[in-house]
C-alpha cells in the first residue's frame, strides 16, 4: 500500500505529474433532481463532466482543470454484477467537481444534510466505465480525492458526505453509514498551500462532498412566499454570505410557502428565488441577516435567461 500523505505532497508540490489523456469535455451532467421545469437551466448551466481513459492495470492520477486530483490504484474497479474487469481493460472515468455557491445552485447541488446547513470545501460527482458499461469500486479499494483549500486556511471538522435524493426529490447529502469506517477526510500543506484529502472507500460511486455541520446557535426559521410557486416550477435557496454554504427551502403545501429549519440566527443571507413559467424566467434576489422566524416575500422580476444565469454567477 502506497504512502498516500507523503504522494500527495510530491504530487502538489510538482515532483510527480500525471500521465492521463483527457478528451474532449462532455456536457453529460447528470445532475440531481431539481424542479421540473427547471431541468433544461440545471442541464445546460451546471457545471459540466469531464471525461478521461485510463488503463485499469496502473495507478491513476487524473488532475482536474480547477485544481482537484483524483487517484486510485490498479485493479479498482470491477463490473456492477461483481465480475472482474481484464486487467488490460480501459477505464473511462467521468467527473465533475463544485466550489462556489453560484454553481452549486446552478447545477442543483446545495448543501444540505437532513434539514441541517452545511458548509462544503469541493463537491465531486465520479463514475467509472468499461466498455459502455457503469463499473462500482471493490469494497477492499479506495478512491483519493484531493480538493485545495480555498480562502487560504483549512477549517476543523471537515467530513465526508455522501449525494442522495430525498424522498420529495430534493438533493441531499449524507454521512457515511456506521459501517464505512475507513472513509475520512484530512488536512496536508505543501509549499504555501493547504489542501483536504478525500479516503472514499464507498463502493456505489457518484457524489461526494468535503463538508462540515455549522454547529451555529441559536437557530430559526425562514418562510418565503412566492407568488405563483408550485414545486415543480420555483426554487429558493439561502445563500450564506460569509460561508461557503447553499441552504434550499422545501415547499410546504399546507402554508403554500417555502421553508428552511435550522438557520443560524445573525447570519448574512442573499435570498435567491428562481421560477419558470410559460417559457419565461423570473428572478428575485433579497439581502438580509436571520432574525427569530424570518418571513420575507422578495418581489419577482422577469429576466432572460442569459441574465439570469449571470446574476446567479455574479454571487
Amino acid at each position: 500500500m502506497k504512502n498516500y500523505a507523503l504522494y500527495f505532497l510530491l504530487l502538489l508540490t510538482g515532483l510527480l505529474s500525471a500521465g492521463c489523456q483527457k478528451d474532449a469535455d462532455l456536457l453529460d451532467c447528470e445532475p440531481p433532481v431539481v424542479a421540473s421545469a427547471l431541468q433544461t437551466l440545471a442541464t445546460k448551466h451546471g457545471v459540466p463532466t469531464h471525461k478521461v481513459n485510463v488503463p485499469n492495470n496502473q495507478y491513476n492520477v487524473i488532475r482536474t482543470p480547477k485544481g482537484g486530483v483524483i487517484a486510485f490504484n490498479d485493479n479498482s474497479f470491477e463490473f456492477k454484477d461483481g465480475q472482474a474487469l481484464p486487467a488490460t481493460a480501459q477505464l473511462e472515468v467521468r467527473y465533475r467537481e463544485i466550489y462556489d455557491k453560484a454553481d452549486m445552485i446552478l447545477s442543483g447541488t446545495p448543501t444540505v444534510s437532513n434539514g441541517q446547513p452545511i458548509e462544503s470545501a469541493g463537491e465531486f460527482y465520479i463514475k467509472a466505465f468499461s466498455n459502455g458499461k457503469e463499473l462500482r469500486q471493490k469494497k477492499n479499494k479506495s478512491i483519493f480525492i484531493n480538493t485545495p483549500v480555498r480562502r487560504g486556511q483549512t477549517l476543523p471538522g471537515m467530513q465526508i458526505f455522501f449525494g442522495t435524493t430525498a424522498a420529495d426529490g430534493s438533493f441531499n447529502w449524507l454521512l457515511p453509514s456506521a459501517s464505512d469506517t475507513q472513509s475520512r477526510v484530512w488536512t496536508s500543506t505543501a509549499i504555501d498551500s493547504a489542501f483536504y484529502n478525500l479516503t472514499v472507500a464507498n463502493d456505489t460511486l457518484g457524489w461526494i462532498n468535503c463538508d462540515r455541520f455549522l454547529n451555529l446557535s441559536p437557530l430559526t426559521k425562514v418562510e418565503v412566499t412566492v407568488a405563483g410557486a408550485l414545486p415543480s416550477n420555483t426554487l429558493v435557496y439561502l445563500v450564506f454570505r460569509n460561508r461557503n454554504a447553499v441552504m434550499s427551502a422545501r415547499f410546504d403545501p399546507a402554508a403554500k410557502t417555502f421553508t428552511a429549519s435550522n438557520m443560524p440566527e445573525q447570519e448574512p443571507l442573499s435570498v435567491l428565488v428562481i421560477q419558470e413559467a410559460n417559457g419565461k424566467y423570473y428572478f428575485a434576489r433579497q439581502e438580509v441577516t436571520i432574525t427569530t422566524n424570518m418571513r420575507l416575500a422578495p418581489s419577482l422580476q422577469e429576466v432572460s435567461e442569459a441574465d439570469l444565469v449571470a446574476r446567479i454567477k455574479g454571487l
